[in-house]
C-alpha cells in the first residue's frame, strides 16, 4: 500500500507546480476630477458601511462575460476583502475632495457633535466584456442622529483594457468619479 502513495504524492505535487502563480490587485484613490475649494463640513462625513452583492464577495476578481455570465478568475485575487477596500477608497477619495478635517478614515471615533453617515449599498461593480469598469450603487447620506437625509443612486463607468491590473485601476477611477458626485451632493456640508 505505502508504495501506491509515495507515487500519488508526487503526482500531487508536480500537479501543484505547474499553476500559474497568484496576482493580488488593489483599489486605490485617485485624485479629483477638478479642484475647486469646498466649505468645511459642520459635521465630519464617515463611510459607515459598504454591502456588496454576494456574487462580488470573493478573493477573485470576477468580470461580466456577457449579460448573464460571469468569470471568476483563477489567478487575479483580491488584496484584501472588496467591500473594506471600497470603504477605505472612498473614504480618502472623499477626503481629497473635501476640506481638511472634514471625512474620517474608516474606524476613527466620531467627534462629540456627530458625524454625517454615508451608507453604500453597491448593486454591480465589475469589468465588463470591453474592459470597461461599471458601478451601479445607492447611496444614503444619514444625520448625526442617525435618520436619513437623502437617498441617491449612481451609474458610473471608466472605460479600460481587459487586463485585471487595468480593471483595478479602472474601478479605482469610477470609485473617484462617485466620491466627486458625492463631493457635489447639495447639502452634504
Amino acid at each position: 500500500m505505502r508504495h501506491l502513495l509515495v507515487p500519488l504524492a508526487v503526482a500531487l505535487l508536480l500537479a501543484g507546480c505547474g499553476s500559474a502563480p497568484a496576482r493580488f490587485h488593489a483599489l486605490t484613490a485617485v485624485a479629483p476630477a477638478t479642484h475647486a475649494p469646498l466649505p468645511a463640513c459642520r459635521h465630519a462625513l464617515t463611510v459607515t458601511r459598504v454591502l456588496i452583492p454576494g456574487i462580488l464577495d470573493r478573493e477573485s476578481v470576477v468580470r461580466a462575460k456577457a449579460p448573464v455570465e460571469i468569470e471568476i478568475s483563477g489567478t487575479d485575487r483580491w488584496a484584501a476583502p472588496l467591500d473594506q477596500m471600497i470603504q477605505r477608497v472612498l473614504a480618502d477619495d472623499l477626503r481629497q475632495r473635501l476640506a481638511p478635517g472634514s471625512v474620517l478614515a474608516p474606524g476613527d471615533p466620531a467627534p462629540r457633535s456627530g458625524a454625517t453617515g454615508l451608507s453604500l449599498n453597491v448593486l454591480s461593480f465589475m469589468p465588463e466584456p470591453d474592459g470597461t469598469a461599471r458601478l451601479a450603487a445607492d447611496w444614503t447620506l444619514f444625520g448625526p442622529d442617525g435618520k436619513p437625509l437623502a437617498t441617491h443612486s449612481s451609474v458610473l463607468s471608466t472605460r479600460a483594457s481587459n487586463g485585471a491590473g487595468d480593471a483595478a485601476a479602472a474601478m479605482s477611477a469610477t470609485l473617484g468619479a462617485l466620491a466627486d458626485t458625492i463631493a457635489a451632493t447639495p447639502g452634504l456640508c
